[in-house]
């Protein structure tokens, strides 16, 4: 790890912590992008448990509603959305 205020932790969150619905999937494209490249495959499993996360539900390999909504369809009415040639 290292020193000084410039000095960021692995895993820590940088930027805003509630994060929902369409920004999302966009931050977690952007993330992908940076540390996989743009063009890179993978398995997308996500876990859901608010109307926030049905935009990123829709777009994962592997989507699990928790909680509440834990039995809800993942086939969610959001084929529009566009996420690269990574799902």
């Amino acid at each position: 790890m290292g020193a000084g205020a410039e000095a960021v932790p692995p895993g820590a969150v940088v930027g805003e912590l509630n994060t929902r619905g369409p920004e999302k999937v966009a931050r977690l494209q952007r993330w992908t992008d940076d540390h996989f490249g743009a063009d890179a495959p993978f398995e997308l499993w996500a876990y859901g448990d608010s109307a926030g996360d049905e935009e990123l539900l829709a777009l994962a390999d592997h989507p699990t509603w928790v909680g509440r909504r834990a039995g809800r369809s993942t086939t969610a009415t959001l084929q529009s959305i566009e996420f690269g040639d990574h799902l």
